[in-house]
């Protein structure tokens, strides 16, 4: 059975929800018989699928993330998973006649490799990990350029906001957050050109960034109790932006439960106002939702890029 799945994701003629079905297949069974993976190419397979590099992958999405998918959920100590998720995030380009560059069309197969190397490298021998975190740090922090230096003549970097922003939420994972990765989390949240972008950065802000004034001004699009006001977190024009702030704004205060009272009373404030201007309906609206969850309490999802996508879907 095992052989014949392999063949089936290997058929560059077959179906292409089969072998998209075969992807997610292959990582259930090694996860649940690890004793297959020792007998059948089953890691190899995958890791192939997830860079593009059996015949027919390199054009559909979905098998390279379901495979990426199906290989972070793999129990491997030996490195093999951590460097097939490596070689998934590099990165391809499609050029028009001219030449030009003109669109990367794998950005969330890469960013989705980057999401799931933080958790997959933290169980692999040390240098596979420590490959990772090169990889992940050489993704988030741009080179700097050399005095008189055009940007085309030096070190190449990752241009991609989605993708840095997922090797960023690896790094925390693995406990390797630096002041660049806080920096870029920051900027994202207020500067980000999708809402994906900015509702990304600001639930990553929750679950891993500082108490600081630097923090509760983008969760909160401004700081409270002064005339300082930004069109970021509560006051972003995108609901699902404002209401993934609230989260995080909750989880902070979870994180640091002795800012608590602080928090809630601004919140209460917030809502209460009522010289509030009527255009921050906004504001007042999540304002309410941070508070319910945590004088309430309530689970507050861990945002991945898929679920991320999922909620834009829903709200369109």
């Amino acid at each position: 059975m095992i052989g014949n799945l392999i063949k089936l994701l290997k058929d560059p003629n077959g179906w292409l929800l089969v072998r998209q079905e075969v992807a997610t297949t292959l990582g259930s069974l090694a996860r649940a018989f690890p004793e297959l993976a020792l007998i059948y190419p089953i890691l190899d397979t995958l890791c192939e699928a997830a860079k593009g590099a059996l015949e027919g992958t390199r054009a559909d999405p979905t098998i390279r993330t379901n495979a990426i998918i199906s290989l972070s959920k793999l129990q491997d100590t030996s490195g093999k998973v951590v460097k097939g998720l490596i070689d998934a995030l590099l990165k391809e380009e499609i050029k028009d006649v001219s030449g030009v560059t003109v669109t990367d069309p794998y950005t969330f197969v890469r960013a989705r490799a980057a999401e799931n190397l933080g958790q997959t490298s933290s169980k692999a021998e040390e240098s596979a990990r420590k490959d990772a975190i090169s990889k992940l740090r050489q993704i988030v922090e741009k080179p700097e350029q050399e005095p008189g230096q055009k940007p085309e003549q030096g070190q190449p970097y990752e241009k991609d906001l989605l993708v840095r922003l997922a090797a960023a939420a690896s790094l925390c994972e693995l406990q390797q957050a630096s002041d660049k990765v806080e920096t870029l989390l920051l900027i994202a949240s207020i500067e980000g050109p999708e809402t994906l972008h900015r509702s990304y950065s600001a639930s990553l802000l929750g679950q891993f960034g500082m108490y600081n004034e630097s923090t509760l001004k983008v969760l909160w699009g401004g700081l409270p109790n002064t005339d300082i006001k930004m069109a970021s977190g509560l006051r972003d024009t995108e609901p699902q932006v404002a209401s993934a702030s609230a989260q995080a704004l909750a989880q902070l205060v979870r994180r640091f439960p002795d800012k608590a009272e602080e928090i809630q009373n601004w919140l209460v404030q917030a809502i209460e106002d009522p010289a509030l201007d009527p255009r921050d309906h906004t504001l007042r609206s999540f304002a309410y939702e941070a508070l319910w969850l945590l004088v309430i309490g309530g689970e507050i999802q861990k945002k991945t890029i898929s679920n991320l996508l999922a909620i834009q879907a829903t709200n369109r």
